[in-house]
């Protein structure tokens, strides 16, 4: 029920075999001071999340069809207790990466769309802590942000812009274990750096930017 808005934001988006996929970052704000320029960090892996059925969006009933329309397939399935299979596991990201940069030319994670992302994430959380200025008054206060970034394919066909979706505040760790599992030292390692950065000020460089 109710009235919806519908505009048109992603129209060339980027598919994983022909499905659309996202990535979740993970962003650690560790003071929102001064206000413009809070100090961010970002864990330098992602994870990825794909839609169950191909991208389709030429009738009403294509953009309704949820397994077509969202990324995040895993969560639908657990609501509805619909039994797991391989085609809604979450991919490990860096098999992930290797797949879309050898399906789109314009797809270069470290050297364009990395670096992109870390220029978007900052512009969001400048503005942000710009508007509400009384964040950086709290001094002890720490958060974890998931930020949800889908790709467009520009007009020129090749070149790859990071979309913004959704922010999350203190993201559930649940979807993450499942995409890492196949990760053994990223799992055992991940969630002791995120804490070492947020609250002992210790950054381990080789995992967080």
């Amino acid at each position: 029920g109710g009235s919806r808005v519908a505009q048109r934001y992603i129209e060339r988006p980027i598919c994983f075999e022909g499905r659309k996929v996202d990535c979740r970052c993970l962003v650690m704000m560790t003071s929102a001071s001064p206000p413009g320029k809070p100090t961010l960090y970002m864990h330098n892996r992602v994870y990825f999340r794909i839609a169950g059925k191909p991208h389709a969006a030429e009738t009403p009933i294509q953009w309704t069809d949820r397994e077509s329309v969202m990324t995040a397939m895993y969560l639908v399935r657990k609501h509805d207790k619909i039994e797991t299979d391989s085609t809604f596991v979450l991919p490990v990201d860096y098999k992930t990466i290797a797949k879309l940069e050898k399906t789109y030319s314009g797809f270069n994670w470290k050297q364009t769309v990395l670096p992109k992302i870390h220029t978007m994430i900052r512009e969001i959380f400048g503005a942000v802590t710009s508007s509400y200025p009384e964040m950086a008054k709290h001094k002890t206060s720490r958060a974890l942000y998931g930020v949800d970034v889908m790709f467009e394919i520009l007009d020129d066909g090749i070149t790859v812009e990071p979309k913004l979706t959704e922010v999350t505040f203190c993201p559930s760790n649940t979807p993450l274990n499942d995409a890492y599992e196949r990760d053994n030292e990223l799992r055992h390692n991940f969630n002791r750096d995120v804490f070492e950065c947020l609250f002992l000020n210790k950054v381990n460089e080789e995992t967080i930017t």
